[in-house]
């Protein structure tokens, strides 16, 4: 019974929330090119691997776009780009995909 109120919270979770998530990937895609999302290996309970998908925040070879006065910043944020910029921010988890 419980998973089924968990299944039911999360579908609706992910109505309300999709035309959001569509508009930050438009946003991403149109901001820089490259794929909207990225592929992050993590560790979960008891050790066990998964792979997560998050908003990409991060362009695939950001070394050439910093400005010479910005590399210590990039460097330390590890994010270029304004929307990565904003959505490093809330984001708890290191943005820079390697």
């Amino acid at each position: 019974m419980m998973r089924l109120r968990d299944l039911l919270i999360a579908c609706i979770v992910l109505a309300l929330t999709f035309p959001l998530m569509l508009m930050v990937g438009l946003a991403i895609k149109l901001d820089t090119a490259g794929p909207i999302l990225a592929r992050h290996n993590c560790i979960g309970r008891g050790g066990r691997r998964f792979q997560m998908l998050k908003f990409r925040t991060s362009v695939q070879s950001p070394e050439h776009l910093v400005p010479p006065w910005a590399e210590k910043i990039t460097r330390w944020v590890g994010c270029s780009g304004t929307l990565a910029l904003m959505l490093s921010r809330s984001s708890s988890m290191c943005c820079a995909v390697r």
